[in-house]
Protein backbone atom coordinates (compact mmCIF):
# COMPACT_ATOMS: atom_id res chain seq x y z
CA UNK A 1 0.00 0.00 0.00
CA UNK A 2 1.53 3.11 -0.92
CA UNK A 3 0.78 6.95 0.56
CA UNK A 4 -1.39 7.87 -1.92
CA UNK A 5 -3.89 5.10 -0.98
CA UNK A 6 -3.29 4.91 2.99
CA UNK A 7 -4.43 8.67 3.01
CA UNK A 8 -7.26 8.35 0.52
CA UNK A 9 -8.47 5.59 2.51
CA UNK A 10 -8.19 7.42 6.09
CA UNK A 11 -9.66 10.30 4.57
CA UNK A 12 -12.72 8.37 3.34
CA UNK A 13 -13.42 6.32 6.64
CA UNK A 14 -13.50 10.00 8.33
CA UNK A 15 -15.70 11.11 6.22
CA UNK A 16 -18.03 8.00 6.93
CA UNK A 17 -17.76 8.47 10.64
CA UNK A 18 -16.50 11.50 11.72
CA UNK A 19 -17.57 11.14 15.32
CA UNK A 20 -14.52 8.80 15.75
CA UNK A 21 -12.26 12.17 15.29
CA UNK A 22 -14.63 13.56 18.51
CA UNK A 23 -12.86 12.05 21.38
CA UNK A 24 -9.35 12.83 20.14
CA UNK A 25 -10.06 16.44 19.56
CA UNK A 26 -11.33 16.72 23.27
CA UNK A 27 -8.60 14.49 24.25
CA UNK A 28 -5.90 16.96 22.65
CA UNK A 29 -7.53 19.89 24.03
CA UNK A 30 -7.98 18.23 27.72
CA UNK A 31 -4.12 17.43 27.78
CA UNK A 32 -3.00 20.58 28.80
CA UNK A 33 -5.47 21.36 30.96
CA UNK A 34 -5.16 17.94 32.97
CA UNK A 35 -0.99 18.74 33.09
CA UNK A 36 -1.96 22.33 34.42
CA UNK A 37 -4.41 21.10 37.34
CA UNK A 38 -2.51 18.18 38.62
CA UNK A 39 0.51 21.23 38.76
CA UNK A 40 -2.18 23.03 41.04
CA UNK A 41 -2.94 20.42 42.88
CA UNK A 42 0.76 19.43 43.76
CA UNK A 43 1.45 23.30 44.73
CA UNK A 44 -1.64 23.32 46.65
CA UNK A 45 -0.65 20.28 49.12
CA UNK A 46 2.82 21.02 49.01
CA UNK A 47 1.58 24.53 50.34
CA UNK A 48 -0.89 23.43 53.07
CA UNK A 49 1.92 20.95 54.07
CA UNK A 50 3.94 23.18 54.93
CA UNK A 51 1.46 25.59 56.84
CA UNK A 52 -0.05 22.07 58.71
CA UNK A 53 3.56 21.18 59.96
CA UNK A 54 4.85 24.81 61.01
CA UNK A 55 7.70 24.90 58.27
CA UNK A 56 5.84 28.11 56.40
CA UNK A 57 5.58 29.98 59.48
CA UNK A 58 9.43 29.03 60.23
CA UNK A 59 10.33 30.05 56.53
CA UNK A 60 8.15 33.45 56.76
CA UNK A 61 10.48 34.64 60.45
CA UNK A 62 13.41 33.56 59.19
CA UNK A 63 13.17 35.43 55.59
CA UNK A 64 11.62 38.74 57.93
CA UNK A 65 14.42 38.47 59.68
CA UNK A 66 17.11 39.30 56.74
CA UNK A 67 18.30 42.61 56.24
CA UNK A 68 18.19 42.11 52.22
CA UNK A 69 18.75 45.35 51.05
CA UNK A 70 22.39 45.75 49.59
CA UNK A 71 24.52 48.80 51.07
CA UNK A 72 26.27 50.78 48.16
CA UNK A 73 28.23 48.57 45.71
CA UNK A 74 30.95 51.59 45.83
CA UNK A 75 31.92 50.46 49.71
CA UNK A 76 33.17 46.67 48.53
CA UNK A 77 33.97 46.76 52.46
CA UNK A 78 30.47 46.90 53.26
CA UNK A 79 29.29 44.79 50.58
CA UNK A 80 31.37 41.69 50.96
CA UNK A 81 30.03 42.12 54.96
CA UNK A 82 26.61 41.92 53.56
CA UNK A 83 27.37 39.10 50.89
CA UNK A 84 28.93 37.28 53.74
CA UNK A 85 25.69 37.68 55.70
CA UNK A 86 23.12 36.85 53.16
CA UNK A 87 24.61 33.53 51.88
CA UNK A 88 23.89 30.18 53.09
Amino acid sequence: MDLSSAVTATVSTLRRRPADLLPFYFLGTAVPVIARVGLFVALAGTYVHFTVTGRLTDARATLADLYLTPPDPQDSEAMQAWVESVEP
